[in-house]
């Protein structure tokens, strides 16, 4: 455990996170949504409830892309941060 305030803290390239991903078209779950973390090789497959969890997602600027056939693909840059434990990503019909 390394303690000190937050100006001595420095997050190393090696942290990680697992972040808990959301899927709905904006009322309802979606099921079966492919949600990558690109170029890391991390990925998962939305279950019946709309979720899936992303692990040991690195700290930093990574772009999650979230796909499923019916609807448009998602793609959005994200900031991860060693707080970071949760997305919610909405897809919209095609």
């Amino acid at each position: 455990v390394v303690s000190g305030s937050d100006n001595d803290s420095v997050e190393s390239e090696n942290s990680t996170v697992n972040i808990s991903v959301s899927v709905t078209d904006g009322t309802d779950p979606v099921s079966g949504v492919n949600v990558v973390v690109k170029d890391k090789g991390i990925s998962g497959t939305t279950g019946v409830a709309g979720g899936c969890t992303l692990s040991n997602v690195p700290v930093g600027n990574v772009i999650i892309t979230a796909t499923k056939e019916g609807y448009a693909d998602y793609s959005h840059e994200e900031t991860i941060t060693s707080e970071t434990n949760s997305l919610s990503i909405t897809l919209t019909g095609v």
